[in-house]
């Protein structure tokens, strides 16, 4: 009876440095830079600031998300990075991770560097998506939905679209600050386009299938017979596959008639308005896919943490300043709701060349750039936020909390090496106890 008491005691002792371990504050290590890995580094030092995030991951079992998935490697790399005793983290730590996430980069070259948002993004999708139960909750507290509504300016129907996000992408050509950019976003915007994704017959598949059968039916009418009868087909096949040249050949037409069409698509010459420039009937019906629409987002639900992305054309430099605390986001909301506030916990920083972070750990800042780690007075961040300060960089990624600043607390001061090193202990001594 008194063994089993004892074993009781223990795994209770093993459960609580557990959960304490779960809760722990973790300053800021410095980063190894491995085959100009700097935006990786960036955006790692930013994620693990996401409190409600990286408790999570720290809470479950390393099983928890599937075998081979971005997300167990970045589960593995925070398990890591939490018990690492040394103030740099062992390169062995970054290596393993930047090996898991080759083979998910768009452009893998070791002499490139890659897009930090691109990296946060696959990572993102990957912790919403990857657990290795069906059923299991996602980790992510970046999901939120969105509405995108679109009027043709021609016909006036109107189209809603409902999606499910992890991250807002803005424009820095937008505004000069970050609320503008945001305000940008959410407000109506007449966009010349091509949208599958909205149901105007005036834009897209459907006026193209309608512009390709009238010009096929001036010119031959039992070719346009022919075609008329799979219109509906044409319109559902360029849904999925936006190739008219294709889309003749799938839809059941007899060999002879595709060949006819095709042969039509390759010698029907268009001249373009206002230029002497000729073109055939794919280039035609392409350049006239598009119709000019009013476009309006809004945010239906709201996220623990908002992923900014500040989108720049290649080579503009432009600084935009954002806020620290009290970014309201809640006037975006489809029912709006003021004073739905955000705080900073992290921002990427770049200069063209090069990406570092800053980030807020128990109320206190810093900058981490690689192997580098240094605290920063909150005067200097302000500064940094309203004009990027002395830094030559400007932002790139930003890392919002709902409510006032979150952190990692706990009743504590004990390393969490001597912590890993008790529970380990523990464990030992409760196996012997039975």
């Amino acid at each position: 009876m008194c063994n089993r008491w004892s074993a009781l005691v223990v795994s209770m002792l093993c459960v609580g440095i557990s959960n304490m371990m779960a809760t722990m504050p973790r300053t800021p290590l410095g980063m190894p830079n491995i085959n100009l890995t700097c935006y990786m580094n960036s955006g790692l030092q930013s994620l693990y600031q996401v409190v409600p995030l990286t408790k999570g991951l720290l809470s479950q079992s390393p099983d928890y998300y599937k075998a081979g998935s971005l997300a167990r490697a970045y589960q593995q790399f925070v398990r890591s990075y939490t018990s690492s005793s040394t103030p740099i983290i062992d390169r062995s730590v970054v290596d393993v991770f930047y090996k898991d996430l080759t083979p998910h980069l768009s452009r893998v070259t070791v002499e490139a560097m890659q897009d930090v948002t691109e990296i946060t993004g696959k990572l993102l999708e990957s912790l919403q998506r990857d657990m290795a139960v069906e059923g299991h909750a996602t980790l992510s507290p970046f999901i939120f939905d969105t509405e995108s509504r679109a009027v043709c300016k021609t016909c006036g129907t109107v189209s809603e679209k409902k999606s499910t996000n992890n991250s807002l992408n803005v424009r820095s050509s937008r505004a000069e600050t970050l609320r503008g950019c945001l305000e940008a976003y959410f407000s109506k915007e007449v966009v010349t386009q091509m949208c599958r994704n909205f149901n105007c017959p005036q834009s897209g598949y459907a006026k193209v299938v309608e512009t390709f059968l009238a010009e096929v039916g001036k010119k031959d009418e039992s070719l346009y017979v022919s075609l008329l009868s799979h219109d509906e087909d044409l319109k559902t096949y360029l849904l999925t596959d936006f190739n008219i040249r294709k889309a003749v050949t799938h839809v059941g037409l007899s060999p002879d008639v595709v060949t006819k069409l095709n042969k039509m698509l390759d010698e029907q010459v268009y001249t373009v308005a206002g230029s002497d420039r000729k073109i055939n009937l794919v280039d035609f019906l392409n350049e006239n896919k598009n119709t000019a629409m009013d476009q309006t987002v809004a945010l239906l639900t709201l996220p623990q943490s908002f992923f900014i992305s500040v989108n720049r054309p290649q080579q503009d430099t432009k600084r935009v300043s954002f806020v620290l605390e009290k970014l309201d986001v809640g006037t975006y909301l489809k029912a709006k709701k003021p004073e739905e506030y955000y705080y900073l916990q992290a921002v990427v920083m770049y200069n063209g060349g090069h990406y570092w972070a800053y980030v807020q750990n128990n109320g206190q800042w810093y900058k981490c750039d690689d192997t580098r780690t240094e605290p920063i007075d909150s005067g200097r961040m302000q500064k940094i936020a309203d004009d990027g300060g002395d830094t030559g960089g400007y932002a790139y990624a930003l890392f919002y909390q709902k409510g006032a600043p979150a952190t990692v607390s706990t009743s504590t001061n004990m390393p969490k090496k001597l912590l890993y090193d008790m529970q380990s202990d523990l464990t030992v001594l409760a196996g012997k106890i039975r």
